[in-house]
């Protein structure tokens, strides 16, 4: 039989029921970090950098014991030069790390992925990627998203 895949967004609202086939002994729950913000567009001198991509985290077989529903946060994007939000569930037994905002400057470097070493837990979490650097010299290019 296929596995059953459910994906949460920022629409869906917590908390999460727990489905009546849920399998404690057969599952894995995959989070992703919100995105870091990119900076507006430079002024003369350049591009401002892209936001960092959020970290990666999982974990398997989790056991929502006599629970029906489950407390989750969905990580939103950062706005202008903003942190991502951190991406949540069951509070504490996955949490996937927002990016970090672009930094301010032009042009601009683009900001940090979130790191896998703080999320919960650490044993397969991933990095989220750099975002881009904005371009110099008075190119008005900015820099892309990490992934």
């Amino acid at each position: 039989m296929p596995d059953t895949v459910i994906i949460l967004t920022l629409a869906d609202t917590s908390p999460w029921t727990v489905p009546a086939d849920f399998d404690p002994a057969a599952n894995t729950i995959k989070a992703i970090g919100g995105g870091g913000g990119g900076r507006g567009l430079g002024t003369g001198r350049g591009g401002y950098g892209g936001g960092g991509g959020g970290a990666y985290a999982l974990v398997t077989n989790f056991d929502p014991g006599a629970s029906s529903t489950i407390a989750c946060s969905i990580g939103a994007a950062g706005g202008n030069g903003a942190n991502g939000g951190d991406t949540t569930f069951n509070s504490t037994t996955v949490v996937a790390k927002g990016g970090t905002g672009a930094p301010a400057g032009n042009p601009g470097n683009g900001g940090a992925g979130g790191l896998a070493s703080a999320c919960t837990p650490t044993t397969g979490a991933q990095n989220g990627g750099t975002g881009g650097n904005g371009g110099a010299g008075g190119a008005a290019i900015q820099g892309g998203g990490g992934g």
